[in-house]
């Protein structure tokens, strides 16, 4: 998150202010709500009763992963037009948000967040195999 604001503040060649730290406590908003959704819905499955725990949660992110980049896309599309308009107030705090998004849903909703949530409860990951690739396909089923 902090990289992606920095570069999208050094690429941009904006200056950090105060806009930018609002614009960084939003955007840890943000991405606390997408690791939220994720572990809701890793949560949901393990409450089904699946077998093999760690292709259940595989299979959660898989079914989480459209609705988290949409959610992203779409905030960066809104910030879009304060970026392109260089507006005075805002231009600052639009980049780092928009780049920090970026960024920190890759890193940090879609990759820390299930590897965490794995260490944290003891969840083990099978290795790639045929057999596991096809139990995944299954479970992520709508």
């Amino acid at each position: 998150m902090i990289i992606g604001a920095a570069l999208g503040l050094y690429l941009m060649q904006a200056t950090f202010g105060f806009m930018v730290i609002l614009g960084l406590f939003a955007l840890v908003g943000i991405l606390i709500n997408n690791s939220i959704v994720l572990v809701d819905r890793i949560d949901i499955e393990l409450a089904e009763g699946a077998k093999d725990q760690g292709l259940t949660v595989i299979s959660a992110c898989k079914r989480r992963l459209w609705p988290i980049l949409m959610s992203t896309v779409t905030t960066v599309i809104g910030l879009l037009p304060l970026i392109i308009t260089k507006d005075i107030l805002f231009f600052s705090m639009a980049s780092a948000m928009a780049f920090g998004l970026g960024i920190g849903t890759l890193l940090i909703s879609l990759g820390l967040t299930p590897v965490l949530y794995c260490l944290v409860f003891g969840i083990k990951i099978p290795t790639n195999s045929s057999e596991h690739a096809d139990q995944i396909a299954l479970n992520s089923q709508p």
